[in-house]
C-alpha cells in the first residue's frame, strides 16, 4: 500500500498505519471510481455519493481512534517526547500529486503531535519540537552527512560504517538535537520490527522513559 510506518522511536519500535485504514481507503477509492461512471444526479449516482460520504465518515473515525490511542500511549509513558517539526500544510500541498494514503498519513502527523502536546499540558510532561535538518542525512554514530534519498530505507554510514534503519537513525539526532545530550545508537538489524499500534499501546511491559523522540516516515 506504500505506507508502512507511522512512527519509529529511540527505543527502536517502528509502529505501522492501521491497515484497516488502508482498506477503507481502497474501498473509497472504488467507490470514487463508480461514481464517475454514472450520470449526475441519478439514482445510482446518489446511491454512490452516500456510500462514499459514509466512508469518509468511517474513516475519519478510524483515524481518531488510532491517534488518541497511540498519543495517549506516549503522553501517559514517556515524560519527555521530541518530534519532528515539520512543516505540515507544505507536505499535504505537495502531497495532492501522491496517493491519498501519502496525503492522509501527512496530515495525521500534525493531528498526532497536536493530541499528544494537549495530552501533556498540565501533567509535568513535555513536547519538544525539533528542527528537522539534517536528521535524516547526519550519522547519529560519528554525525557525518550522507547523501541519502527518500528511497533509500536504510541509512548506512561510509565513514564509520553504522548501518540502521533510516527512521531509527533519525531519531537519535532528534534525541541529541533535542536534549543536547549525545545519543548512544544500539546495534540493531539494518530493518526494525514493524508493531502495529495496539502491540504498543497495550504493551505491559514498558516502563516509564526519560525520552521518546518520534519520526514519521519521511
Amino acid at each position: 500500500m506504500g505506507i508502512e510506518k507511522f512512527l519509529v522511536d529511540r527505543d527502536g519500535r517502528a509502529v505501522e498505519y492501521p491497515k484497516f485504514i488502508d482498506k477503507t481507503i481502497e474501498r473509497i477509492k472504488r467507490i470514487q471510481k463508480d461514481l464517475s461512471r454514472n450520470k449526475k444526479g441519478s439514482k445510482n449516482y446518489e446511491k454512490c455519493k452516500k456510500r462514499l460520504v459514509k466512508l469518509y465518515d468511517k474513516l475519519n473515525n478510524q483515524r481518531k481512534d488510532f491517534l488518541h490511542k497511540l498519543s495517549k500511549y506516549y503522553a501517559d509513558n514517556y515524560k519527555v517526547i521530541y518530534v519532528k517539526d515539520l512543516n505540515i500544510r507544505g507536505l499535504v500541498r505537495k502531497g495532492k500529486a501522491n496517493t491519498l494514503h501519502r496525503h492522509i498519513l501527512d496530515a495525521s502527523w500534525g493531528e498526532f503531535i497536536r493530541k499528544l502536546s494537549y495530552k501533556v499540558e498540565g501533567t509535568g510532561r513535555a513536547v519538544v519540537k525539533v528542527s528537522p535538518h539534517t536528521t535524516s542525512k547526519r550519522c547519529a554514530r560519528c554525525g557525518a552527512i550522507v547523501d541519502i534519498k527518500l528511497s533509500d530505507r536504510v541509512f548506512r554510514c561510509p565513514v564509520c560504517g553504522w548501518t540502521a534503519d533510516r527512521d531509527y537513525n533519525a531519531s537519535l539526532n532528534i534525541l541529541k538535537a533535542g536534549s543536547g545530550r549525545p545519543a548512544v545508537p544500539v546495534e540493531r538489524e539494518p530493518l526494525l520490527q514493524t508493531l502495529s499500534y495496539k502491540d504498543v499501546v497495550l504493551g505491559q511491559n514498558l516502563s516509564m522513559k526519560q525520552e521518546a523522540p518520534c519520526v514519521s516516515k519521511g
